[in-house]
């Protein structure tokens, strides 16, 4: 199996991922897990994009994740009481 399947299955793996809500209970609402797995199918198509051109223009790939990670680290909760 080739690294690129591999990370494909675990890309699925993450699509299928149960939600919960801040309470813990389960996410039952099928619309907003539809919306949820169509916002990382977006997600993942612009960093792979955006990692692809960065690649191109000889950026270290393992620089240009470190950033991705950090950009993912640093969201916050607006609607946090």
């Amino acid at each position: 199996m080739e690294n690129k399947d591999i990370k494909k299955e675990t890309f699925e793996t993450l699509l299928n991922t149960i939600w919960n809500k801040p309470d813990g209970s389960v996410m039952d609402c099928n619309e907003s897990i539809k919306v949820i797995r169509q916002n990382l199918e977006e997600i993942q198509e612009v960093c792979q994009e955006s990692f692809e051109d960065a690649i191109l223009m000889e950026v270290s790939d393992e620089q240009f994740i470190e950033v991705l990670v950090k950009l993912v680290e640093g969201l916050h909760n607006p609607y946090k009481k």
